[in-house]
């Protein structure tokens, strides 16, 4: 993949300004038409513009040319354009960086996440989206994984993990930084690419004769610099490979993983991030048992809303159990029956979600949240990643009255699961339960998320059906199962589930014989019971 990134010089005047855009429109006349990429440094329709007003005029001046030689590289190198400008919205003027493609069109634009005092006090530009909890700064193109950070974005460090979790390609940084010392400035780079184990290309200006700002460079997924203008002026080439991922030992002597897994393995954000008492170790790290709340605390809130699993939360639940169905255009319902209790005649993926929403999700269990709507597994998801594990019973469709189930479960659909378990970062949290239809379809399309087999739970064929699966955990449904199969999935390295129990007594006796995570509906009642034998 060849890859252009231009550093013009920095401007100190109003001359300079001129000739630094003038730059900028002849160096993009100059990128060959082998370019698969191209990067211009932050603000390049104002460059060196302080005040408000000053900003406007350059804004004036040049942005419709500078757009137009954009869209026209674009075109002719039939290539990805992306360059950071001041931007006018509806809202104000915003420091965007504008991804233009092969064909002149505007596909993705992100808007600078941390802004500096002056851009919010000189600049006065638009910050109503600073509370934004779902930041847009990655798009796929083709394939291509890019994610954005601009300038004073790159100091942040837990933006930096935000960015890591998206998995990129390519992290673009369009940039000033005119006053950072270089070897700042050449850590960031080196730190952000291994961290994400993602290319960094970084565009910037050349300050001069100085040790400041510059170093407009491209980065390997491992942090090595491959290329580097420093202070000089004119266009960067180079060659990548992409898709690309580091590997380093893990630990001296050790085998090699993923750069970035090294460090995501060690994280304690519990530890030092604001947020972090809301966070649950993951599944890998919580131990056992635990209890698990079934669909929620569902004996005290309507099942699998946000309510009962906010309520067992709130108490501390090892993990949360919830079902969901999806609609006929592919968005994943919390919901445990395959119909609603309006009319059973239609089945849940029957229904669009505009028409789900229009449901009332209460049951009848208080007049005082009458009207409660239905939540989508991204809504839970949302609200409660990191914070819970999540035992996600993905229920499968069927011809007739639970019959002719439809084997294996739809990929496409599968799909969708598995892209907001990636989206949200929460592999880590999250197993996938189901019957024979989904373990066949997970094992497929997701081998890397952890399998919970539900199948064979009448018939005392679970256990083999879970080892046939390569799955980590299973669930017994109670009465049908024996101590010897406990025994057989332990020997296994499989974990054992038990479908349920709300009585302290019986929980307790289920520990007694090796089982790991207990379901419950009530959830405060059982933990008390057996609060003493908890991991």
């Amino acid at each position: 993949m060849k890859v252009y990134v231009l550093q013009p010089s920095y401007p100190k005047s109003g001359d300079e300004k001129k000739n630094t855009v003038g730059f900028i429109l002849q160096s993009l006349d100059s990128v060959g038409t082998d370019a698969d990429l191209i990067l211009l440094p932050e603000f390049a329709n104002i460059p060196g513009a302080s005040q408000y007003d000053e900003m406007i005029a350059d804004y004036n001046r040049n942005t419709d040319i500078l757009t137009k030689r954009v869209i026209a590289t674009a075109k002719r190198t039939n290539s990805l354009v992306a360059v950071n400008m001041a931007h006018k919205t509806d809202t104000g003027f915003r420091n965007s960086t504008l991804l233009y493609n092969g064909s002149g069109e505007l596909i993705y634009r992100y808007d600078k996440q941390h802004l500096t005092y002056a851009e919010k006090e000189l600049l006065k530009l638009d910050y109503s989206y600073r509370y934004r909890t779902d930041i847009p700064c990655f798009v796929d193109v083709g394939g291509l994984r890019l994610a954005f950070m601009t300038c004073y974005d790159t100091y942040f460090l837990e933006y930096i993990e935000y960015i890591r979790s998206k998995k990129p390609d390519i992290i673009l940084i369009c940039s000033y930084q005119r006053s950072e010392e270089e070897d700042i400035i050449l850590s960031q780079a080196r730190i952000i690419s291994s961290r994400c184990n993602a290319y960094v290309l970084r565009a910037s200006y050349s300050m001069g004769n100085t040790a400041k700002g510059g170093h407009s460079l491209v980065c390997d997924c491992d942090g090595t610099v491959l290329a580097d203008m420093e202070q000089l002026t004119g266009v960067l080439r180079a060659d990548i490979k992409v898709p690309k991922k580091a590997m380093k030992p893990n630990g001296h002597g050790q085998p090699l993983i993923p750069t970035d897994e090294f460090v995501t393995q060690g994280r304690t954000p519990h530890a030092y991030l604001a947020t972090g008492s809301f966070i649950s170790k993951s599944d890998n790290e919580k131990p056992y048992p635990r209890i698990c709340a079934h669909r929620g605390f569902s004996a005290l809130c309507p099942e699998n809303t946000m309510l009962a699993i906010s309520a067992a939360v709130a108490l501390g639940a090892d993990e949360i159990e919830l079902d969901v169905w999806p609609t006929k255009d592919r968005v994943m319902i919390a919901m445990h029956d395959p119909h609603f209790s309006h009319d059973k005649s239609k089945k849940v993926w029957e229904y669009t979600f505009e028409e789900v929403m229009e449901l009332d999700a209460s049951m009848g269990m208080s007049p005082m949240i009458a009207g409660m709507k239905y939540d989508t597994f991204e809504d839970i998801l949302k609200r409660f990643h990191h914070q819970t594990i999540m035992n996600l019973h993905i229920k499968t469709k069927f011809i007739d009255k639970y019959s002719n189930i439809v084997f294996p479960y739809d990929e496409d659909d599968f799909k969708v699961i598995v892209d907001l378990i990636e989206k949200y970062d929460c592999a880590d949290y999250i197993y996938i339960a189901g019957d024979e239809a989904v373990m066949e379809t997970a094992l497929k399309v997701a081998p890397h998320l952890k399998r919970c087999c539900l199948d064979g739970q009448l018939d005392y064929t679970l256990v083999d059906k879970a080892i046939k699966y390569k799955c980590d955990k299973l669930q017994f449904f109670k009465p049908y199962f024996n101590d010897e199969m406990i025994k057989k999935a332990k020997d296994n390295g499989i974990i054992c589930n038990i479908f349920w129990s709300d009585d302290p007594k019986e929980a307790s006796g289920f520990l007694d014989r090796g089982i790991d995570t207990i379901l419950t509906n009530n959830l405060h009642l059982v933990q008390q019971g057996v609060k003493h034998r908890l991991g």
